[in-house]
């Protein structure tokens, strides 16, 4: 009945469009060819997902957060072993402004050091509560994939995320968002 669409931008982006009579909202998602499989540097996708969205509040002058309560618009993110998502959803009248703040998440990233310091610090304490490394999913991970990249941690070490700087976080990012 419904069909999916797939088109290809002029720069290689695959878009895959599915349109639901059926929903009042919509719902985008931007799926990066990223996490613990394609990295060389551990947990450095999971801290790029911070550092996007930290970037965009500050692209907004620190507005996001308001401009999401005041329109209803959930934006959020995730990462995974093959993937990090970006995603925004909503009431279908603020489908512009969400396919802008997603694209965002595309731009260079300007937050100042100070503010990577920050989310050092909060990927640290994620990783000090190491729910990560006490699910099952890891666990099984970390035996059906032994040896390999997926059974590496999504949110990296102490050591790998200490050693991150906001210029090596915007080097990886033209590595993973940008085609060709």
């Amino acid at each position: 009945m419904f069909k999916e669409q797939k088109r290809i931008t002029k720069n290689g982006a695959v878009i895959y469009d599915y349109k639901n009579p059926n929903v009042n909202g919509f719902y985008i998602s931007l799926f990066l060819r990223a996490g613990s499989m394609h990295e060389s540097h551990a947990g450095i996708t999971h801290f790029l997902e911070h550092a996007s969205i930290r970037n965009v509040n500050c692209m907004m002058e620190g507005g996001l957060y308001s401009l999401l309560d005041r329109r209803g618009i959930e934006f959020n993110a995730s990462t995974f072993a093959e993937m990090v998502q970006f995603y925004t959803s909503g009431s279908p009248k603020n489908f512009a402004v969400s396919a802008k703040i997603l694209a965002s998440v595309l731009s260079p990233i300007i937050v100042a050091p100070s503010e990577i310091a920050i989310e050092r610090d909060r990927i640290k304490a994620e990783i000090r509560e190491g729910d990560e490394k006490n699910s099952l999913a890891a666990f099984s991970g970390s035996v059906v994939f032994e040896d390999t990249a997926l059974a590496r941690s999504i949110l990296g070490t102490n050591k790998t995320v200490r050693a991150l700087t906001k210029a090596r976080l915007e080097r990886y990012r033209c590595e993973v968002m940008t085609t060709g």
